[in-house]
């Protein structure tokens, strides 16, 4: 993170400032995390994080490669489910965001 010009917060490691807000772009999220439930719903999930990459899932799935396979079984997937979306732009004014409207 500090490569990428953020410095560390020390009072909370987790936590990283940028040096230029100016240039902060991003995306704000609204929403719920859930936890997925249920053999259908996990199975989808672990489709489509074997989509993604194929060459973890292959790691993790062998019983072979002990320690990653048993970590692998303890796993528990998350959903988003987003009620709005922004777009941030601090080039075009300090908070300055615009709203992805969402077609449901």
């Amino acid at each position: 993170m500090e490569a990428e010009g953020f410095t560390v917060y020390e009072a909370e490691w987790w936590h990283f400032d940028y040096q230029d807000w100016r240039k902060i772009k991003g995306i704000q999220i609204e929403g719920r995390v859930k936890l997925v439930n249920g053999v259908i719903d996990k199975a989808k999930a672990m489709a489509i994080y074997a989509r993604k990459y194929p060459g973890i899932i292959k790691l993790f799935t062998d019983p072979a490669s002990g320690i990653f396979h048993k970590a692998f079984l303890k796993v528990k997937f998350y959903c988003v489910e987003t009620d709005r979306i922004f777009f941030i732009d601090n080039e075009q004014g300090f908070g300055k965001r615009q709203e992805l409207v969402l077609d449901r």
